[in-house]
């Protein structure tokens, strides 16, 4: 099963890249232009990640590099404790088990003493047959008489017992010797030894020889029989002694020894053996060789990120553009690689992604942030890091961890710069303190001195978050809490001009941010983004304020004079020129996006009917607004806000109790989801509830009467001030599924 489970996936991976290639060739050939812009960013990414290794590899790798056979350019030292390989006392220690061995004797067939008397036999037999001695000596045994013989044989046998006693009494003595001598060498004379001196055997056979035979003839027969046979003993086998030394050698553990941090593991001069250089390498050492492995990966790394992001940017871009979302990750990016390179070129390797993951957490919403810091904290590591697999695991783990610690950080409200600085801060201590314990962790180390220069060096980081935020806030056009806040700041320009020259809304403004403020708490978006867009939607009524009813001071209602078309081209009309304030105030686009979406496709129903009571042929779009409609949970939250404050004000003087007020969301909530202007917008059921809740509470508080009372009321309508007619609701809401009666009749828009 698990191999079929096995092939099953490979079969489906790679038709996956089959598809992939196929949907390339297809873009190639209906966009070229397209496809050679991605594959530029790939190409860029590739090169940027190549000119890190290099700079690694030229800066900091190059000082400390080794090569085997070389000579030490400097003295190497322990990084960290370790359990190193003592070479020179293993060596000595081989040598020891190799001189142990002094020879290795065989035997052939006449070692034996049964090969040694099938030998005699056959000499006393039939000698001229014998293999082993001269033809001479066989013709000279095979003419003596057979009793003759048997006394050469006999003699023969005695010789050679007393030989195999005195060599064992010399094998034993040798030992001996050997066993007294400290070094364990044996040397050239006590290896001549092994077999007593030619003399002395000499003597020795001769005595014999006198003590069993007087005849001088025989004597001499008998001593060359007994030479010859004796040559065909034991033997050093010279191959073997050399293999069974191998062997002894092999068989010797590594003598290991401890290294501290900081001991001395290669003295400056001295040549770099492999068993130094597989030392060197396990302290993180580079070799001094291109880095072509390392290029390699880096290469591999970027254009995985690279991917990553892209694939995955439509769904996490959020109300920002994609192009400039893409934009905006591949720069930070490429900046966390050139910040780590830098930050291990100044000893605080695994610092250098703070500012990266701060703007992502300042600028981003929390999936996207999550996932643009943990790629740079991996790619990062891989290039930065070179050959130090220690060095990459703190990198990679103080990176992806501190990711995780921002979002619980950058959850809480950052509502004044103080607050941007203390929580960028906080992010800076939990990763110098992560750092720390890794270092101890994989190192062995802890350097309070390093520690305390690190603490500054973070505070120094934390800094150049505030001044490099508002750099890419230009760049990019992206919204960190730092901008919201100026942007929500009544001096601002456009919200000075709403209040001197359209006041009403400018107050109309002011509610509708309360009250998206209050969903957006509700429902766990960003409520100083809805406040500020809040506070810009309508900034398009500063070109014609007079056209809206709630800037209509005197009573005149300008509306009196136009014809529905008209009046509908004015009314609409706001929102473009609403957007073209908002790009000659180099608004952020993502306000922008709440000025073109807060009326989506929505229409003028009133002066479309109007027209056609008067008998005009007219075109329905002429009186919608263009859109589109809400295309974020941020803007369609604005919409029901919007909405909502336009029905309450026009409806205020009908709102009696909370059922009114309940009534009145309810109605403006489903309106808008009938007209289709949610469609876009991926609000669950849940977060439609929460939404209605929030604003009934606000608007509770908002419009709050003697009149208005608890749901839970007992008494009766008549004690609570007021008769109220039967059909109150739908009076309170007839013009609600379309626009009220007052704002049909004076052209005021939400």
């Amino acid at each position: 099963m698990n191999m079929k489970h096995a092939q099953t996936r490979f079969e489906q991976f790679f038709k996956t890249v089959r598809a992939r290639v196929a949907t390339l060739k297809n873009d190639y050939h209906k966009d070229p232009a397209a496809l050679r812009k991605k594959l530029l960013v790939y190409l860029m990414a590739i090169m940027a990640s190549s000119v890190v290794v290099m700079a690694r590899w030229l800066l900091i790798d190059s000082g400390n590099a080794f090569a085997v056979g070389e000579q030490a350019k400097h003295d190497y030292y322990a990084v960290r404790d370790d359990v190193i390989e003592d070479a020179e006392s293993t060596k000595n220690l081989k040598e020891s088990a190799a001189d142990r061995i002094v020879a290795v004797l065989v035997r052939n067939e006449l070692s034996s003493s049964v090969g040694f008397e099938e030998e005699c036999n056959l000499l006393l037999n039939d000698p001229i047959n014998d293999k082993l001695l001269p033809a001479e000596l066989r013709e000279l045994l095979d003419a003596m008489t057979l009793d003759k013989r048997e006394r050469v044989m006999t003699v023969v046998r005695h010789i050679h017992d007393g030989l195999l006693k005195e060599l064992d009494v010399q094998n034993r003595k040798l030992v001996q010797s050997l066993s007294e001598k400290t070094d364990s060498i044996a040397s050239d004379g006590d290896l001549q030894n092994f077999s007593f001196d030619i003399r002395a055997r000499s003597r020795f056979i001769w005595n014999i020889i006198r003590q069993w035979e007087t005849e001088p003839s025989l004597g001499n027969v008998i001593f060359q029989l007994v030479t010859i046979l004796e040559s065909k003993g034991p033997q050093n086998d010279e191959a073997l002694t050399r293999q069974m030394k191998e062997a002894a050698q092999e068989g010797v553990a590594p003598s290991m020894r401890i290294a501290v941090k900081g001991s001395l593991l290669l003295e400056k001069g001295m040549t770099v053996t492999p068993e130094k250089a597989a030392i060197l390498r396990q302290h993180g050492y580079p070799e001094k060789k291109p880095p072509v492995i390392a290029l390699f990966l880096s290469a591999c790394a970027a254009a995985v990120s690279v991917c990553w992001l892209r694939s995955c940017g439509k769904r996490l871009a959020g109300s920002l553009d994609f192009a400039a979302f893409g934009a905006f990750s591949w720069i930070l990016l490429i900046l966390s690689w050139f910040l780590q390179i830098t930050v291990v070129r100044l000893g605080f390797e695994g610092l250098g992604l703070l500012p990266i993951i701060s703007v992502a957490f300042l600028s981003l919403s929390v999936e996207p942030a999550l996932n643009l810091t943990i790629t740079a904290a991996l790619s990062s590591a891989l290039i930065t890091t070179g050959t130090d697999a220690a060095g990459f695991a703190v990198s990679a783990l103080t990176g992806c961890i501190c990711s995780a610690v921002a979002v619980a950080i950058f959850s809480r409200k950052c509502n004044s710069r103080s607050a941007v600085l203390g929580h960028v801060t906080l992010l800076g201590l939990v990763m110098l303190v992560l750092r720390t314990l890794l270092l101890l962790a994989f190192y062995g180390t802890f350097e309070p001195e390093k520690v305390v220069m690190a603490f500054f060096f973070c505070l120094l980081l934390s800094v150049s978050v505030m001044l490099l935020l508002p750099m890419l806030e230009n760049v990019f056009d992206i919204i960190s809490p730092l901008r919201l806040i100026e942007l929500t700041q009544p001096s601002h320009p456009l919200l000075k001009r709403l209040q001197i020259e359209a006041p009403g809304t400018y107050y109309h403004s002011q509610m509708v941010a309360n009250l998206a403020e209050a969903a957006a708490e509700a429902i766990g978006l960003n409520p100083v983004l809805l406040r500020a867009g809040a506070y810009f939607h309508d900034i398009g009524k500063l070109e014609r304020p007079q056209y809206f009813i709630e800037n209509q001071l005197s009573g005149i209602n300008e509306h009196d004079t136009l014809s529905p078309a008209l009046s509908a081209l004015q009314i609409i009309h706001h929102v473009k020129d609403g957007l073209a304030l908002a790009k000659d105030e180099n608004l952020p686009a993502q306000i922008r996006t709440f000025i073109a979406e807060h009326h989506g496709t929505t229409c003028l129903t009133y002066f479309y009917k109007k027209a056609q009571q008067a008998g005009l042929r007219v075109n329905e779009s002429q009186f919608c607004y263009p859109g589109p409609a809400p295309q974020s949970r941020e803007t369609g939250l604005l919409m029901l806000a919007d909405s909502t404050e336009a029905a309450a004000r026009a409806g205020s003087v009908s709102l009696r109790d909370v059922n009114d007020i309940t009534h009145l969301v309810d109605s403006v909530v489903a309106a808008k989801i009938e007209a289709k202007q949610l469609s876009n917008v991926p609000f669950t059921l849940k977060e439609l509830s929460e939404i209605k809740k929030a604003l009934v509470t606000r608007l509770r508080s908002m419009y709050h009467t003697r009149d208005i009372k608890p749901l839970q009321n007992t008494q009766p309508e008549q004690e609570q001030g007021k008769d109220l007619p039967k059909d109150h609701e739908k009076q309170s809401f007839v013009a609600l599924q379309g626009q009220t009666e007052t704002e049909k009749r004076t052209g005021s828009t939400s």
